[in-house]
């Protein structure tokens, strides 16, 4: 889903002083503090990393090619207590050593689970306010302890904590060494207990067409009867059943991918008759495709109960690039009366063909098309319905688990084969 502005998790952290035992002393003073944590000798971290950051490296340079010429070196993390909990507060400590000086540098860090989900930003001075980025020294050995605590709600099996060094303008410093590609440090993955193992992800089977498909929304050729329609759609924050059906059957050819959506609703409407208006935040089936499963790119589908088209190409997870347009082909069929609010209607279907050329949007990433029997994308399909009267409901073929429906790791598999019982 679209969702403008991104539906994107941004909880508070609280900023800590080393902690110690309790001696009934007053916390020292900032330049006590500060003295206190810049260290005399290099660190052994619990969690070592050794990642090296310039605003000249380059990512293909070895740790020995990059130390001349960057200007911090990350060494790791100490992590207080080692295993994170729903609720729950860890202490985080971290350990830089300055290599030039950083003028108009500053700290990020960043927390989140596989995929960015639930990410948090725990950005801040370093040493509790007391020592920021610029003023850094070279030759310094810096320890940063701050805390972060955990929502309650807290669905993920491990925390990703992301660090690095940024200015405006010139963005964030390159990194070699341990990162996500998008010059973020990985400095630790931190298993989170007494979180239960999420949904398997589903499998739907894409089935070669018997003959040409009409896009009309009736679904009556032969194929859709051999497609396996998907499981209903489920409640995309917990994966619960919902008391409303929707399903997606895919079927394919030489040319085309072509989904099919079958939406029971009292109440089919939709006032919006553009390309690229905000669907989502009315009626509208949606679906996400990463043709070559990488996790990275992929293009965002949407049709409304109009027939009215959003597509969107994006190089990375939110990165919307709303000026792609595919040569996309719908049929929309309405059991009732579009726009009608006061009679009960029966619901609405679409068909949505996708020409090969635009499922992989404008990425360059070689793929082969059309896909042999066998081949496995990931996918994932949603509904957003609003009746009269009613909340906004939305389901999700697979539950990302999250409030953000661009949840990456939670694709499912989209299987081509010939028939079902492939």
């Amino acid at each position: 889903m679209a969702l403008r502005p991104p539906a994107i998790l941004v909880l508070p952290f609280a900023l800590a002083a080393c902690q110690g035992v309790d001696t009934g002393r007053p916390e020292p003073g900032p330049e006590q503090r500060l003295e206190d944590n810049l260290l005399a000798k290099a660190p052994a971290p619990r969690l070592p990393v050794e990642a090296w950051l310039g605003p000249d490296l380059a990512r293909s340079m070895s740790p020995a090619e990059a130390q001349p010429r960057a200007a911090a070196r990350y060494l790791g993390l100490d992590v207080s207590p080692a295993e994170a909990a729903p609720g729950a507060t860890l202490t985080l400590t971290h350990y830089w050593q300055v290599l030039a000086p950083l003028t108009g540098y500053k700290l990020f860090v960043h927390l989140g689970g596989p995929g960015n989900q639930g990410f948090m930003n725990a950005d801040h001075v370093p040493v509790g306010g007391n020592h920021p980025v610029d003023r850094w020294l070279p030759g310094q050995l810096v320890r940063d302890e701050h805390r972060v605590s955990l929502p309650a709600g807290w669905r993920q099996p491990e925390l990703l904590v992301h660090v690095g060094l940024w200015r405006e303008p010139g963005g964030r410093m390159k990194i070699v060494g341990p990162q996500d590609g998008q010059d973020r440090v990985l400095a630790a993955r931190i298993p989170v207990r007494g979180v239960p193992a999420p949904p398997p992800l589903p499998r739907l089977i894409a089935v070669r067409a018997t003959e040409p498909i009409r896009l009309d929304g009736v679904l009556d050729e032969p194929t859709w009867r051999l497609a396996p329609a998907s499981a209903p759609f489920v409640a995309p924050g917990t994966g619960a059943a919902l008391p409303w059906t929707t399903r997606v059957q895919a079927a394919w050819d030489d040319e085309r991918l072509v989904l099919a959506f079958d939406c029971p609703d009292p109440d089919v409407w939709g006032t919006f008759t553009r390309r690229d208006e905000p669907l989502w935040t009315q009626e509208a089936v949606e679906a996400f495709l990463d043709a070559d499963g990488d996790g990275e790119e992929y293009v965002e589908l949407q049709v409304s109960p109009r027939g009215v088209l959003f597509d969107s190409y994006l190089p990375g997870h939110r990165k919307n690039q709303d000026d792609w347009d595919a040569d996309l082909e719908v049929g929309v069929k309405v059991q009732g009366t579009l726009d009608d609010r006061e009679d009960r209607d029966q619901g609405w279907r679409v068909e949505l063909a996708v020409p090969w050329k635009d499922v992989q949007g404008r990425s360059p990433d070689p793929l082969r098309l059309p896909p042999r029997p066998g081949d496995t994308w990931r996918a994932n399909f949603f509904r957003l319905d609003a009746n009269r009267g009613e909340p906004p409901r939305a389901g999700a073929w697979s539950p990302p688990l999250v409030g953000d429906f661009h949840a990456l790791p939670r694709f499912g598999r989209l299987v081509f084969q010939i028939t079902a019982q492939e």
